[in-house]
């Protein structure tokens, strides 16, 4: 009897488990138009890479997150502007995309809400997650200055500069925590199996705080075994500043070149001086990228 029950048992939680799966598959098919079969990554479907560099996926769309036929966030525009009206191209990694935003929240979106009472300007989000200044020139100049922006808000992302590896042109910059490993745009049908409901988990369910720092920890303790003393910054290191320097002056001269204004955005930080507790933990975590 006994074993009857604990086999009844399981058959009856692997049929919950799957009815629950196909629901989740369902909705997402009906709300999002996400393929039945296909298990969403957020790189391979926002992001392709071409033999210069990687830029938005025409059309892509992965859960609230899509990209108009050019691959930008946002509303479908024309190749070029309208007569009479200014068009800002945005560039910039996740600050600008707007991974952490709600819909409608992130700045370039309320920049063109902003400007909406002062004339016609339409503002293009060409951001793309996880690139740093290397790959905005190289984005900008075979892709994004086609667009005919008059003015270009370059968002930089200075922390990118303080990897274990400087930013390079075709590889996504702290692929841990923005984009794969495997950089986006990987194209084809990926062959393994994600349940939808552990991605649903994942939305839903905060990991407690003591977890974190214990995950945290642990991964600064690998990344920084075996490490002697001249391996870590006590300061800014001259040579990736040189290098933020001399993208950032080859980005702004290669906008000036294509006819557009380029202007630089400030990188934005929450934390006090000195900070917070609560701020100690995020910048901790943040290590994670620039042990």
């Amino acid at each position: 009897m006994n074993a009857s029950r604990i086999a009844f048992g399981a058959v009856l939680a692997v049929t919950v488990v799957v009815s629950a799966e196909l629901g989740a598959r369902l909705d997402d098919r009906i709300r999002l138009g996400v393929p039945f079969w296909a298990t969403p990554e957020f790189t391979r479907d926002l992001f392709v890479t071409e033999s210069l560099g990687f830029r938005g996926k025409p059309h892509g769309r992965f859960k609230r997150f899509k990209l108009n036929a050019y691959g930008f966030r946002g509303e479908e525009i024309a190749a070029r502007p309208a007569d009479n009206c200014s068009r800002i191209m945005v560039l910039g990694a996740s600050e600008s995309f707007g991974t952490t935003e709600s819909d409608g929240k992130q700045f370039p979106k309320q920049l063109a809400d902003s400007l909406e009472r002062h004339g016609c300007y339409e503002v293009v989000n060409g951001a793309i997650v996880g690139i740093g200044l290397p790959g905005m020139i190289t984005l900008w100049e075979n892709w994004a200055s086609r667009f005919g922006a008059s003015v270009v808000l370059v968002y930089p992302s200075p922390a990118f500069y303080l990897g274990n590896e400087p930013p390079r042109p075709t590889q996504p910059t702290m692929a841990r925590g923005e984009a794969t490993a495997a950089g986006p745009g990987t194209s084809g049908i990926s062959l393994e199996f994600t349940p939808r409901l552990l991605e649903r988990a994942r939305d839903v369910i905060e990991v407690p705080a003591f977890l974190q720092r214990r995950r945290v920890a642990r991964a600064l303790a690998r990344e920084t075994a075996d490490r002697d003393s001249s391996w870590f910054w006590d300061g800014i290191p001259e040579d990736r500043l040189g290098q933020y320097t001399r993208d950032l002056d080859s980005l702004t001269a290669s906008i000036r070149a294509r006819g557009a204004q380029p202007a630089l955005v400030t990188h934005a930080t929450r934390f006090g001086d000195p900070p917070s507790p609560k701020d100690r933990a995020i910048l901790t975590a943040w290590r994670v990228f620039t042990p």
